[in-house]
């Protein structure tokens, strides 16, 4: 994808078992979309426990009883009505299956890739989207879990490109 398209990209794996963890990095009390950029440096293994963020533990599946805590979190900080952000928490995409780590630049075949690109890298990205597909991208966009629940886990349920 660097190849083609220019630009940092992540992998990222969920894993159904525990990885052997020796070569990779472990990281506590961070946040999905920091741990993103972090995995540049070095592979690196996200466990539920080394999650500090409540919207990544929901999205993940990890913690569903979350839910009420980022419904306040963004009534107090954004805002935002109890009943909108609810409706927002609601239609935020969630793995019902948790994994038993979340793997950024580790060995073997991704699940999904993520990038943070600039307007060209986009740009090119579209465009081979559109010959491949034959349409427009269709984006849904939330300001809520945009990287953990908007991109990482609706690409990975749904099988299609997502942006945040």
């Amino acid at each position: 994808m660097k190849d083609k398209f220019g630009g940092v990209w992540t992998k990222v794996k969920f894993y159904k078992e525990m990885p052997d963890s020796f070569d990779y990095r472990i990281m506590e009390g961070v946040r999905f979309c920091e741990a993103i950029v972090k995995a540049r440096l070095s592979p690196v293994i996200l466990k539920s426990s080394d999650i500090s963020c409540a919207g990544a533990k929901y999205a993940f599946g990890w913690d569903h009883r979350v839910g009420k805590e980022i419904i306040n979190a963004c009534c107090e900080k954004r805002g935002i009505s109890f009943d909108t952000a609810k409706s927002i928490l609601l239609a935020t995409p969630q793995l019902e299956i948790p994994p038993a780590a979340i793997g950024l630049n580790t060995d073997g075949r991704p699940d999904l890739l993520i990038s943070y690109p600039q307007p060209e890298q986009f740009m090119n990205l579209l465009k081979v989207f559109q010959q491949c597909k034959g349409e427009n991208l269709t984006v849904s966009l939330s300001s809520i879990m945009g990287v953990c629940g908007n991109v990482a886990v609706k690409t990975y349920l749904e099988g299609r490109i997502s942006i945040s």
